[in-house]
């Protein structure tokens, strides 16, 4: 009988090591942090650039109006000798709210979920977050409306922006359209202010065409009502 018990004992202690093990594992959801630090980067990369909204609009093979869900997956790739990830993303969840074109080949409605890709992701590193932005890229914030840009990508089964960053309009013109490079940490030169950023502005002209465009659609389905 004691010999049971020292067994039943011994199995109840592995067990507890296990899930304190699986425990200290989990994978944090990229950009949320549970009492650790955070500590923000910025990564660069040649991509396409879009000056106008008439560019961004031709490139796209899906124009939506969507509000971002709390959906998401951060991934990171560790170099063989475990230093830091140098590349990543994140897939986020949209949810349709309204459809302005679609050619993409994909059946598209409203309150259907997209999985995009987003250029930015996060690892540990000791007990600090640290979050990588491609070219200032700020991702979506769950909650709030945009209008996207968007091609379908057959071989991974998500959306992609044009220019890898270009196509999210945030609905409110309060919200950020990079990251802001006075918030960012590193070891080499931090950009200049957004404001005198070729991409900032081209964004900020994008925005502009696009909100501007978006109201007077919105008007034509009032009138018809």
């Amino acid at each position: 009988m004691r010999k049971t018990q020292i067994i039943l004992f011994i199995v109840c202690l592995l067990l507890l090591l296990a899930a304190a093990a699986c425990s200290t594992n989990k994978k944090q959801p990229s950009g949320q942090t549970e009492n650790n630090n955070e500590r923000h980067i910025l990564s660069y990369a040649k991509t396409d650039f879009y000056a106008t909204g008439e560019e961004i609009e031709a490139r796209a093979e899906v124009i939506i109006k969507a509000t971002r869900t709390s959906k998401e997956d951060n991934a990171c790739n560790l170099a063989s000798d475990q230093q830091p990830p140098h590349y990543g993303y994140t897939t986020s969840m949209v949810q349709v709210e309204e459809i302005k074109k679609n050619t993409s080949g994909q059946p598209i409605k409203a309150g259907d979920e997209l999985r995009i890709l987003e250029r930015q992701f996060s690892y540990l590193d000791g007990d600090t977050i640290v979050i990588c932005h491609l070219n200032q890229y700020k991702m979506m914030e769950p909650g709030r409306e945009y209008i996207l840009y968007l091609y379908y990508s057959q071989t991974d089964d998500w959306y992609v922006m044009p220019g890898a960053m270009q196509g999210k309009i945030p609905v409110s013109q309060e919200e950020d359209l990079l990251f802001p490079a006075s918030q960012a940490t590193g070891d080499g030169d931090l950009p200049e202010p957004e404001e005198n950023s070729q991409i900032y502005q081209a964004m900020k002209n994008i925005q502009k065409y696009t909100l501007e465009k978006w109201e007077i659609i919105r008007k034509c389905i009032e009138s018809w009502d």
